[in-house]
């Protein structure tokens, strides 16, 4: 999945101002209230921002703290449910560490907190490719290319699981929005060839040679 988040050029300020007060003291003393408590314990997500979360659940994430960028993660989508980045980052955290099934559930959620976001039915599509549905995937290619046509991320995706599926024809004509002639059966042959079809990788790939001489 491409990244949506811009790279933050002070990190180590983030994580000092951010993890300096959410990591000391995890547990609650005694009169302590509710926002009194830090967030890896519970407390409030008021400040930081979640964006600012988000960037420090993916250094976490950087530095092998798996765990705790999950946490970070996931209090975010529990407690602003509209904010996009929680999830996307989320997500790829999930599929990185083999836990498509997750990652699937989080993007569903998303998809569902907002339906007009194509990029989370984009990055649904591709967990459900990597989990092998790829009828699945196709709908929510499909999904995320009708919300954006002019992504071309997004066609190229929806042309390759259809070609996944067999459908070699439909594939080429989607290919050819966002491709050269040659590109695009390359593409489907490569696809055909994936699937055992050897024919219509050899038509394919016939047609790309002469279309690039």
């Amino acid at each position: 999945m491409t990244s949506r988040l811009s790279h933050h050029h002070a990190f180590p300020l983030v994580i000092s101002l951010v993890l300096g007060g959410l990591l000391v003291g995890c547990a609650s003393g005694p009169g302590e209230t509710d926002e009194d408590r830090d967030y890896f314990d519970g407390g409030a997500l008021k400040d930081p921002e979640p964006m600012t979360l988000v960037m420090t659940g993916r250094v976490l994430k950087s530095q092998g703290r798996t765990n705790e960028s999950e946490y970070i993660l996931r209090r975010v989508i529990a407690e602003y449910p509209g904010f996009v980045p929680g999830y996307t980052e989320l997500s790829e955290l999930l599929l990185k560490d083999g836990r498509t099934v997750e990652a699937i559930v989080v993007l569903e959620q998303g998809s569902a907190e907002q339906p007009n976001n194509a990029m989370l039915h984009n990055d649904l599509g591709m967990c459900l490719l990597v989990a092998g549905d790829f009828s699945k995937a196709r709908t929510a290619f499909d999904r995320a290319r009708s919300l954006d046509m002019n992504e071309a991320t997004y066609t190229a995706n929806l042309a390759m699981v259809n070609g996944l599926l067999g459908n070699y024809d439909l594939a080429v004509e989607l290919y050819l929005q966002v491709l050269p002639v040659s590109d695009a059966h390359t593409n489907v042959a490569r696809l055909a060839e994936a699937q055992g079809d050897l024919e219509r990788a050899k038509s394919d790939l016939a047609i790309a040679q002469r279309m690039s001489e």
